[in-house]
């Protein structure tokens, strides 16, 4: 297959990542930078621990992608699916960070991480919920403690109240919960790069073909495939799909892109923040208070 300047692509977002993570060992925590500031603020401790999980989930998938496409070959779908999680979560790294104001930085940690809390909620709750079944297999139901529901909410309220973060409120009888608002990745990505319509055309249409594709939408996967029919049944017919090398092209292009503003964007937020750049100054008044405060006690 044609990769067209693919690996020279590679190459810059693997550069990204090196300058960003040395950026990561030089910084100085008396130095004001992103990090500083907003690890010394609610909820700041969870902006770094998930971005660093993203992308982390993007490089691993991104190596993944290289050894199949050396030793397995350019499948129909497999290859798709590994672009797929590395797109995401490359995403996700870059939407978390890209805010210059703290505080934006830290709702949006906040939200990710209640919403992944909620996740690790539901999957407990099928997991242990049936009692009669963890008997049945050797597990004795009062040694399992079932979580409470929402066990953690009200550390997420605290802190999404703290820094003004909306969510919405539920009320059953005398019981209210609260939940965080759902992400839509699409609409996300619409208001990634307010300025440049023409990339934001190239994830979104990107997005929804990998998430089609991982799903196994026919529809998704053949408007990404060269395909010659071998046969016919009734009512359609049976085609032979090989991936279409421009495609393929333009779907790592954008990952690609994503991989290298997130690593880029992490980096920045280790380094200095110059005169010339933006100033959250409310931060930066609570850091000083907090320094006063320390230098005094």
């Amino acid at each position: 297959m044609d990769l067209q300047d693919l690996h020279h692509r590679w190459e810059q977002s693997e550069q990204l990542r090196s300058l960003a993570q040395q950026s990561v060992q030089r910084w100085d925590r008396r130095v004001v930078c992103p990090r500083t500031v907003d690890e010394g603020q609610v909820g700041g401790h969870r902006v770094y621990a998930a971005a660093e999980r993203f992308l982390s989930t993007a490089d691993e998938n991104h190596d993944a992608l290289l050894s199949l496409l050396e030793h397995h070959g350019a499948t129909p779908t497999a290859p798709w699916n590994l672009l797929r999680p590395s797109f995401e979560s490359a995403f996700y790294a870059l939407w978390l960070l890209n805010p210059e104001d703290s505080v934006e930085r830290r709702r949006r940690a906040i939200r990710v991480e209640w919403l992944d809390d909620e996740q690790a909620q539901k999957y407990q709750a099928v997991a242990l919920g049936n009692r009669e079944v963890l008997a049945k297999i050797g597990v004795q139901p009062e040694t399992v403690r079932l979580p409470e529901v929402h066990e953690n909410m009200a550390t997420y309220k605290s802190e999404a109240d703290a820094t003004g973060l909306r969510y919405d409120t539920r009320q059953h009888r005398r019981h209210v919960t609260y939940r965080p608002h759902q992400l839509n990745v699409e609409a996300l990505l619409g208001d990634l790069l307010p300025n440049d319509p023409l990339s934001t055309l190239v994830l979104q249409t990107t997005w929804k073909t990998l998430s089609g594709i991982q799903h196994a939408q026919g529809n998704a996967l053949l408007r990404v495939s060269d395909h010659s029919s071998v046969g016919h049944y009734p009512g359609g017919q049976r085609l032979l799909l090989t991936m279409n090398d421009g495609a393929f092209y333009l779907a790592c292009l954008a990952t690609t892109m994503l991989r290298g503003l997130g690593w880029s964007r992490y980096g920045a937020c280790h380094r200095a923040i110059r005169s010339n750049e933006p100033v959250d100054l409310a931060a930066m008044r609570d850091l000083l208070i907090r320094f006063r405060s320390g230098a005094g006690g």
